[in-house]
């Protein structure tokens, strides 16, 4: 149970740091459409080229940022899959003993019928 929780627990961390990713990421790509108007009105060479070399910094980082969101989105599936697998291992387990305690109580039972049958045919 400790172990599920941990897992939900990592699970929730990496699905918040990919929520926090995408707002950068669309924090970063609001600069880069401001940079682009720039780059339209700037007039002097030398400014556009720096506003071109910032935008495609922007640009690297919101990159970056989209790859990480997916490689987090990626892990939680991950652990939500592994969650899933624990759970399932542990319900054919209970259902296994479940099984196997029938069966113990159907012998029982017929190891019972069967010495009431003997004392009656005694």
């Amino acid at each position: 149970m400790k172990k599920k929780l941990s897992l939900a627990k990592e699970q929730a961390e990496a699905l918040q740091k990919a929520l926090e990713n995408a707002r950068k990421a669309s924090d970063l790509e609001e600069k880069d459409a401001a940079l682009k108007r720039q780059i339209l009105l700037a007039t002097d060479e030398s400014m556009k080229a720096e506003l071109q070399k910032q935008r495609s910094e922007l640009s690297t980082q919101v990159n970056k940022l989209k790859n990480d969101e997916k490689e987090l989105k990626n892990h939680a599936k991950k652990i939500f899959k592994e969650m899933q697998q624990k759970t399932k291992n542990e319900l054919d387990k209970e259902k296994k003993a479940a099984e196997a305690k029938q069966k113990e109580i159907a012998d029982e039972m017929k190891n019972t019928i069967a010495k009431e049958d003997a004392i009656r045919k005694a």
